[in-house]
């Protein structure tokens, strides 16, 4: 298993010589809302190693502003209590100082306050990094062959994904992201609290199950349901297929990849991050690292500032990877169309694999097909999305 390391030196002199820090302001238009959004960068000429930060679940502003008072505050976060967190301005600075572009985003809320809901339109609410990296790459200041996604909790179930369906990412960094799907973590957080902060803990044992009951329904493709925090039953299950899947997508993105787990987080357990270590952490690409005494916010208990080791830690990682060549990582021996699909997909590959076998499985891993590469061939499948299989290539393929 690929381990990272740590000196304590190299913590402790990476900060002392931080580069000045400047910062632009940016937009770029995602489904009919123009997002609001920084670039922070290093002082002096580019183009630089770029990180584009997708933040966690909940409408978030460009900082990641978060006030611990009232509420639940007192109970969860006692040596936070009334301060003020700007989280993503932390990490944004911080790893601007350490020489990196690091672009972070108003949500969508935040940036269009008007937009009306629910939305159907999974893309347009949990998506518009999509638009944010298409504007990002074309500025002079991004470095495009050095472009890594950042996913902060439900984030991190997020820039696999994303990364996926592009060929300009170099590597991806998973902080606090979850494994378990959102809605057993929901369910859990409610039942938790309600323990924890003295609440009425048989109702937030029934909302939980109320939950875990709406989303086993979108699962199941039930009809007439209702619209749920905004977005509607069939913007859910987009969501759910791609959540569910959470550890086939960052194996078919196969990049390298940072996860970093909080020790003493709430919100996302620290057995999150074990879970993808005991899933992920035979393969070389991935690298594993949990920092001590941090919560879900990447604080310590009394210190209302991210901790400064979570971007030494995120430094050395990308400071030993090599700067992506694109052509590279669009070469493939074989062409899957259409795909999407109603049905039927054709296969187009060069005759010297022709004869050669291959498998397709669906997202859970269950093998549906397996056959040999012949001229006009065929693949007849329902809908749903399964993961084509040959060498060491990787193709998803979706049928409506």
């Amino acid at each position: 298993m690929k381990k990272l390391l740590m000196l304590l030196l190299g913590v402790a002199l990476s900060h002392s010589q931080a580069q000045s820090v400047q910062e632009q302001t940016f937009s770029f238009n995602h489904k009919g809302c123009n997002f609001n959004a920084k670039l922070s960068y290093p002082l002096g000429t580019g183009p630089c190693p770029t990180i584009m930060l997708i933040p966690g679940s909940g409408q978030n502003d460009m900082d990641g502003s978060i006030s611990l008072s009232g509420g639940n505050a007192q109970c969860l976060y006692p040596g936070l209590v009334d301060s003020s967190l700007t989280i993503y301005k932390d990490l944004a600075l911080g790893l601007s100082e350490l020489g990196y572009a690091v672009l972070r985003y108003d949500e969508l809320f935040i940036s269009c306050p008007n937009t009306t809901t629910p939305i159907s339109d999974y893309n347009k609410l949990w998506y518009p990094a999509e638009a944010a990296l298409d504007s990002l790459v074309k500025n002079p200041l991004v470095d495009p062959s050095r472009v890594y996604l950042m996913g902060h909790s439900e984030g991190g179930s997020l820039i696999n994904y994303l990364a996926y369906q592009r060929n300009d990412i170099a590597a991806l960094i998973n902080i606090a992201g979850a494994y378990t799907p959102f809605d057993s973590l929901l369910a859990r957080q409610l039942v938790e609290i309600a323990s924890k902060c003295g609440g009425n803990v048989s109702q937030a044992q029934l909302q939980a199950q109320q939950i875990l009951n709406y989303y086993s329904a979108v699962r199941n493709n039930s009809p007439g349901l209702p619209d749920f925090l905004g977005a509607t039953a069939s913007a859910w299950k987009k969501y759910i297929n791609v959540n569910d899947s959470v550890q086939a997508y960052y194996e078919l993105a196969n990049l390298p990849t940072l996860f970093l787990g909080m020790e003493n987080d709430f919100n996302v357990p620290a057995a999150e991050w074990q879970r993808f270590k005991d899933s992920l952490g035979a393969q070389n690409q991935y690298s594993f690292y949990q920092l001590s005494g941090l919560n879900h916010y990447m604080t310590q208990d009394s210190l209302a500032k991210v901790d400064v080791r979570l971007m030494d830690t995120i430094h050395h990682f990308l400071n030993q990877l090599p700067a992506l060549t694109i052509e590279e990582k669009k070469q493939g021996s074989l062409e899957l169309f259409p795909n999407p699909s109603k049905g039927t997909i054709y296969i187009k590959a060069s005759d010297e694999i022709y004869g050669q076998p291959f498998k397709v499985y669906d997202l859970q891993g269950s093998l549906k097909m397996a056959s040999i590469l012949a001229p006009n061939l065929e693949l007849h499948l329902k809908p749903g999305y399964y993961l084509f299989c040959f060498k060491e290539e990787k193709h998803r393929i979706f049928i409506q």
